[in-house]
């Protein structure tokens, strides 16, 4: 809606005539060049008006009115535009605006005057000098909007020119501005109400003006109403173009409080009715009385705030708005807009603090401005509505008997304020009852319940115990009272009876009998039924009646009491039952109790108490951790105890543990199961959790319910190291670890083989059956036992099954010792070699001389002629090839005496498996093993052994240097090659000279003679030698020169050591040169 805008207009000779001007552009938004226009119009219905020779002039300056294109004849009734002389027409900012029947006219030169301002005149001057229409104004339109005539047939009053109302205004057509056909005004401003305050049954008056703002005569209607209800219609007649008449009407009286009226003018089509409608707004003083003032408090305690009760005596909602507060100084303190409901009291404190004991169905509320303060000795209340009307007051004293802290109370309510006999100090606990029913005020009947002395018996029932309630009644009224009294559980009746009591403020007790109820906290509703009881406040009232949980509702399952730095004390506790854990504690031998508040539990359900969060959160999401808020008593290293209480501080478990129970650092005590005892130690046992302890989890040693398992550490069999020919008996532990008897078999397999199932009886919970099945025999070797427990119904399958290991002894002679050192040098090493005559496994077997002190070895995967070496230590390896299986025993080498001692070879059993004793007579000779011609040979026969004759003097870990498969009978000389020429070329330079004895062991002498029989060579006297071996000659005398080419005789003689036989052979050779 554009706003009403007077400005002022300049004028010098003004002659109304023909042409007008009826619009002009002078400020545009942002530069105005070229687009400033004024608009003119032939208002002649008949004649043209021909513009040449014409001036246009601003304050300053003349422009004459050129030709541009379109002529300077102006049609009658037509529009002609005045544009600056750079305005095009074809591409200007008002090129799509203008209509085509517009007279377009340019001044001549760039601008129209000298420039159209926010402030300045136009003259419009004919061609014999004489000025046609002017115009003059101030700024009043907002840039970039025209300043039009509103009614071009008027005069150029200033009242008869505004801005446009589009942007860029209107030119070539009517302007926006131009009034409309029908336009009914009510004149806002003038309308009002006399007076605009009034009493509750007075009445006003409304009057005002309306006018009509539009070309045709019209006729209407001034409707006055409050908000739908309309108060009073006046008929307006026949007002024409401009004219304006008033209006005026008495109304009332009306509702008390602040009032709005709503003015319109209705006119039969009216084509603008933004401008018929106004409010009126009035008052209406409330009636005396109306809220009345029913308390106060003047003299509060310290921190204590003052304030006034008041009550309201209206039916309807009432709004607060302008209300105040005086005391003595008069100068109100100011309400806020609170709405109170009929009959409801209103305090106004000096603070909220007062708030915070407010009844909900009170107002309370704080002035918006400073509190009145009440003096201590005396002062005046007043209350005020928002009109100054005095609605309520009382004149207070010192000598109305108020203390500090206790306020002033209205006997009767409905009495003057003003009347001191009607005020009493407040007689309630608090000293005060803001927002309430005064406690000075009687009730004629009043029946009470005397909460604070209600009793029951048992004082801590069980739940299969009746309960006795015993209940105090007052007669608090003015007369006698008769009535019942009853309580109830959930809506449930437990129990009732009547009472009677004649004399006012007697009290009589009444004892009502309920049935037992289910442990935990039931809160009983407990009420009278009293006729026409005036105070039904303290009518009822709810007990708690507590009941006790059977022992062992809630039981302790484990506890830490020995924790590292890193760990917690804590104790776990188990729920047999769904609880609501409000008011439980706990305790140590101190008995100082810790709550150990919490909402709810379910059956089955964990509580984890500790001293703090160190074990939080738990590896069970659904266990109950507490970290009580009474802080944790310490659980001692040695002993201590651990009590849980219910709600009525009733024992529901409790235990005492000592050093005589299972307690070690950093392991957490468990129990077996959550239901034993938990006061015996035998119930308890160390956690064998891998963190040591399982708080809100399953015990890592509780029992299943069943659960069967075999006790692997006592598994054994006989005979202990049984033969490859004895049946074997194997025995099992077979122990019960849960809570429900069973029978079942058991069942074995042999090297993962099934060999068969054995039943058992039915064994008892906690006890244990011994119980044994034989198989075999088995082959010699390790044999693997697996036991499998089938119990139908076992929870628990990790402990069914059980293992053991056989050892068959192997049989004597199944590996034999062949070679031994013990006479070595610092070069050398003593060593045992033997070999097996069958495939094998050597895990755990041991060697030992004399002393029988064993030293353990092990070989995996032996076949049958496998050479074996065990040495003292590793120079053994100088000795043997890579490939060679040696070892050096765990335990020590059997140190071998130099003269004599024994060897034994045992097997995993203990069982020798080869053995031997050598002494002076088996001929040993330093730096030399000992050999055995033949693996197979007894080794205790010293004339199967013989000194080793190879050039190491031994072999370990191959074929023993006096080896020999078959004895030649006639003994065999083989001479090669025939001829040697000994010249160092590399080819032939040696004669070997290979031969086979005719027994196993001996020593041998060669003799090489010319062929005249003499002896120039004897590369080998009483030489140790095996049954077969291969000596070579180089062809040298015993001088070290070189033999003759020829013949040369070679006698070769060998002695048996055993037996003195002796061997002998000569054989014919070359000695050759080449040529």
């Amino acid at each position: 809606m554009l706003k009403r805008v007077f400005f002022s207009f300049y004028f010098i000779q003004f002659i109304y005539g023909q042409l007008l001007i009826t619009e002009v552009m002078y400020d545009l938004d942002g530069s105005d060049s070229p687009n400033e226009f004024i608009e003119i119009f032939n208002s002649s219905s008949t004649d043209t008006l021909d513009l040449n020779g014409w001036h246009i002039r601003d304050r300053t300056s003349v422009d004459a009115l050129m030709d541009s294109g379109y002529g300077l004849i102006l049609l009658p009734e037509s529009y002609g535009l005045i544009m600056e002389g750079d305005y095009s027409f074809a591409n200007g900012i008002y090129a799509d605006s203008i209509p085509g029947n517009v007279l377009l006219i340019k001044v001549d030169d760039s601008s129209i005057g000298n420039g159209l301002s926010t402030q300045d005149s136009i003259f419009i001057i004919s061609s014999n000098g004489v000025v046609q229409d002017s115009v003059g104004w101030t700024d009043i339109s907002p840039d970039g909007f025209s300043l039009e005539k509103i009614r071009i047939e008027l005069p150029n009053s200033p009242s008869n020119w505004s801005p446009s109302i589009d942007s860029l205004g209107t030119p070539g057509k009517i302007n926006s501005v131009e009034p409309l056909n029908i336009d009914g005004e009510l004149i806002a401003e003038t309308v009002g109400a006399d007076p605009n305050i009034i009493g509750p049954n007075e009445t006003l008056t409304i009057s005002g003006y309306v006018t009509n703002q539009g070309r045709t005569v019209i006729s209407g209607d001034v409707e006055i109403k409050e908000g739908d209800n309309v108060l009073e219609s006046i008929f307006v007649n026949g007002l024409d173009e401009l004219d304006t008449t008033e209006f005026s009407t008495s109304l009332g009286p009306f509702s008390w409080g602040h009032g709005l009226l709503t003015v319109t003018f209705l006119v039969s089509n009216d084509e603008d009715t933004t401008n018929n409608e106004t409010e009126v707004e009035f008052g209406v003083r409330f009636p005396e009385g109306i809220i009345t003032i029913n308390e106060f408090l003047p003299y509060p305690e310290s921190g204590e705030p003052e304030f006034v009760e008041f009550v309201y005596h209206g039916d309807d909602p009432l709004t607060l708005t302008g209300w105040g507060l005086a005391d003595r100084s008069l100068n109100p303190a100011e309400f806020s807009g609170v709405t109170i409901n009929d009959e409801h009291y209103l305090v106004v404190g000096a603070d909220s603090s007062l708030f915070t004991s407010a009844p909900d169905t009170s107002v309370f509320l704080t002035t918006l401005t400073s509190f009145p303060a009440l003096n201590n000795g005396g002062d005046e209340i007043k209350l005020f509505d928002p009109f100054n009307t005095l609605i309520d007051s009382l004149e207070y004293s010192d000598h109305w008997g108020f203390s500090r802290g206790q306020s002033m109370e209205k006997v009767y309510t409905e009495s003057l304020s003003s009347d001191s006999t009607n005020w009493s100090p407040s007689i309630d606990p608090e000293g005060q009852t803001p927002g309430e029913r005064n406690s000075v005020m009687p009730w004629p009947i009043d029946g009470m319940i005397i909460s604070e002395f209600i009793t029951y018996f048992p004082t801590i029932p069980s739940h299969s115990d009746s309960i006795q309630l015993i209940v105090p009644i007052r007669n608090s009224g003015q007369g006698s009272i008769d009535g019942d009294i009853y309580i109830e559980y959930e809506e449930e009746e437990l129990a009732s009876t009547s009472f009677s009591i004649t004399i006012p403020g007697d009290t009589t007790t009444i004892t009502l009998s309920i049935a037992p109820l289910s442990s935990g906290s039931h809160d009983l509703f407990l009420a009278m039924d009293l006729q026409g009881d005036g105070n039904i406040l303290n009518n009822s009232d709810t007990v708690q009646v507590k009941v006790r949980y059977p022992f062992g509702t809630l039981k302790i399952n484990e506890f830490m009491s020995r924790p590292n730095n890193d760990q917690s004390e804590f104790i776990e506790l188990v729920s047999f039952e769904s609880v609501y854990l409000s008011g439980w504690a706990f305790s140590d031998n101190s008995t100082q109790l810790k709550s150990m508040e919490l909402s709810a539990v379910s059956d089955g359900d964990y509580i984890i108490l500790a001293p703090d969060s160190i074990l939080y959160p738990l590896e069970n999401a659904n266990a109950h951790f507490i970290v009580s808020e009474d802080g944790w008593g310490s659980l001692n290293n040695s002993g201590d105890g651990i009590f849980v209480y219910d709600h009525t501080g009733s024992i529901i478990d409790s235990m005492h543990y000592d050093s005589n129970w299972q307690l070690s650092d950093e392991i957490s005590t468990e129990k077996f199961r959550p239901e034993f005892l938990s006061h015996q130690s035998s119930n308890w046992a160390l956690s064998n959790n891998t963190t040591g302890f399982t708080p809100g989890s399953s015990n890592s040693i509780a029992l299943f319910d069943l659960d069967g398992g075999i006790l692997t550490d006592s598994i054994f069999h006989e005979p202990h190291f049984p033969t490859n020919d004895e049946t074997v008996t194997l025995y099992a532990y077979i122990m019960n670890m849960g809570v429900t008897e069973f029978d079942g078999t058991l069942e074995i397999l042999i090297n993962g083989d099934e060999y068969g199932t054995s039943s058992f009886p039915t064994i008892a919970p906690g006890d244990t059956l011994i119980h044994g099945m034989s198989f075999g025999p088995l082959v010699s070797g390790y044999h693997s036992i697996l036991l499998d427990l089938k119990i139908s119904g076992d929870e628990n399958s990790s402990n069914d099954a059980g293992t053991d290991t056989v050892w068959v002894s192997y049989e004597h002679g199944s590996v034999m010792l062949n070679e031994f050192m013990a006479l070595p040098d610092s070069t050398q090493t003593e060593f045992i070699e033997l070999v097996a005559l069958e495939n094998l496994t050597m895990d755990h077997w041991s060697i030992s001389d004399n002393t029988l002190s064993k030293g353990s070895f092990s070989f995996s995967d032996i076949s049958e002629n496998d050479i074996l070496v065990i040495a003292l230590d590793s120079l053994i390896t100088s000795f043997i090839h890579s490939d060679t299986k040696w070892t050096i025993p765990s335990g020590g080498f059997p140190a071998l005496n130099n003269s004599s001692d024994d060897i034994y070879l045992f097997d995993m059993t203990g069982a020798v498996m080869d053995f031997l004793s050598y002494n002076e007579n088996w001929n040993m000779v330093e730096n030399r093993s000992m050999e055995k011609y033949r693996p197979k040979f007894d080794s205790s026969d010293s004339s199967r052994w013989a000194v080793a004759v190879n050039e190491t003097g031994q072999s370990p870990g191959e074929k023993n240097s006096i080896y020999y498969g078959e004895l030649e009978k006639e003994g065999q000389l083989i001479l090669d090659p025939d001829p040697f020429s000994p010249d160092g070329d590399g080819k032939d330079d040696e004669l070997y000279i290979q031969y086979k004895l005719p027994f196993e062991y001996g020593v041998i002498s060669i003799q090489i003679f010319d062929v005249i029989g003499r002896e120039i060579a004897v590369p080998y006297w009483n030489v140790y030698t095996a049954q077969e071996n291969i000596l070579t000659w180089d062809g040298k005398r015993d001088d070290g020169s070189a033999a003759r080419i020829g013949p040369y005789i070679i006698k070769v003689k060998a002695k048996d050591s055993n037996s003195s036989k002796t061997w002998e052979d000569i054989q014919t050779i070359i000695l050759a040169r080449k040529l």
